[in-house]
């Protein structure tokens, strides 16, 4: 599951596993749903149920993230994400039911992450800004957008006369 169940807080809300949901949209709503009903479910029966809190997932090459992005905080690497689920599956027997956010490491991370320690022993191990930094192409096509805005392109050389060519 997204953390869609709590976007709904303002992004300098620290958020811990313990709040009620406050959901962005329809697709929280029905996230905070699911945890209900698993929460219900796993007292009723004998099955242990983890909810994860995935945050925005993206392949190490992705152009989405740059350092600026909004919503870096809320980054994951496949990393971390297979270290997260892979401490889900290993974890305790005794542990019934439990909501756990998964985001990799960031300054200004808005979800704790103490839970996910303590009971599944996970750690995020990378920093969601190695994604941005990864992002070369993005990078770059945001400084020529803006050095373009600043500079007009009619005061640029033209590549022809440009020495070399």
């Amino acid at each position: 599951m997204r953390p869609g169940a709590v976007l709904g807080y303002p992004p300098h809300v620290f958020i811990d596993n313990h709040m009620p949901p406050c959901p962005l949209n329809l697709y929280g709503a029905a996230t905070a749903w699911g945890e209900a009903l698993a929460r219900e479910y796993a007292a009723a029966s004998a099955t242990s149920i983890l909810c994860v809190r995935i945050g925005y997932v993206a392949a190490p090459d992705a152009t989405v993230f740059t350092l600026r992005h909004p919503q870096l905080d809320l980054a994951l690497t496949l990393r971390d994400l297979i270290g997260v689920l892979s401490a889900c599956i290993e974890a305790p027997d005794c542990l019934r039911f439990g909501i756990y956010h998964a985001v990799s490491q960031h300054p200004s991370r808005r979800f704790d992450m103490q839970p996910t320690a303590a009971d599944l022993g996970f750690v995020p191990q990378e920093d969601a800004r190695s994604l941005a930094w990864r992002n070369l192409r993005g990078m770059i096509r945001r400084v020529r957008a803006h050095l373009r805005r600043r500079i007009k392109l009619s005061d640029l050389p033209n590549r022809s006369t440009l020495p070399g060519r």
